[in-house]
């Protein structure tokens, strides 16, 4: 997961990648966002035999990254 910001609206709450060999990838812009104050239940997804997809949910939000 990366948490980015902040931003004026709170942290973006989103998944992201680092391989062994350095590749790297992540959602750019928009996702869930956290914001201050509040507590959120939260979730990791990502089954490498499947489809390889990475995918965040924070409270009833969710972002998916191929």
């Amino acid at each position: 997961m990366s948490i980015g910001g902040p931003t004026r609206i709170g942290h973006y709450f989103n998944p992201a990648y680092t391989t062994s060999t350095g590749e790297r990838g992540r959602i750019k812009k928009g996702g869930p966002i956290i914001a201050p104050g509040n507590n959120y239940e939260w979730s990791l997804q990502y089954d490498p035999g499947g489809d390889g997809n990475k995918k965040v949910t924070l409270g009833k939000d969710s972002v998916t990254l191929p």
